[in-house]
């Protein structure tokens, strides 16, 4: 990993772990992070400038945004060590069983080389 990770379970991210879904999320939201702070981004909220709810909780940053606060350090451990979590098996089984709520079909790749093979 090129950045630290500094989520709760980090230390489950060294060269030598057994689940590298959790490395390739936490990686892919350092490499988010490099484009733009992604945390601040997701706190903003969009609200008319008058909006006392807002106004009350927030700070003014442009005539249509409004930061619910700086992202603080707990935030970022908070948010990677969720992210970090959803590479888990049992991460991934929750976005798995949320996806089929809508629909989707999301094959493991056991069931992915299977279709591959029923197609030859």
């Amino acid at each position: 990993m090129n950045e630290e990770p500094i989520g709760l379970h980090a230390s489950r991210l060294s060269s030598d772990c057994d689940n590298p879904r959790e490395v390739a999320f936490v990686e892919q939201w350092h490499q988010e992070q490099k484009h733009a702070d992604m945390l601040a981004r997701l706190l903003e909220v969009s609200c008319s400038v008058d909006d006392p709810e807002v106004v009350r909780v927030s700070i003014h940053c442009g005539p249509y945004k409004r930061p619910l606060g700086v992202p603080t350090d707990r935030d970022r451990i908070v948010v990677e060590t969720v992210l970090q979590w959803l590479g888990s098996n049992v991460g991934l089984s929750f976005v798995h069983e949320a996806l089929k709520r809508v629909g989707y079909t999301v094959l493991w790749p056991s069931e992915q080389k299977a279709v591959e093979s029923a197609g030859d």
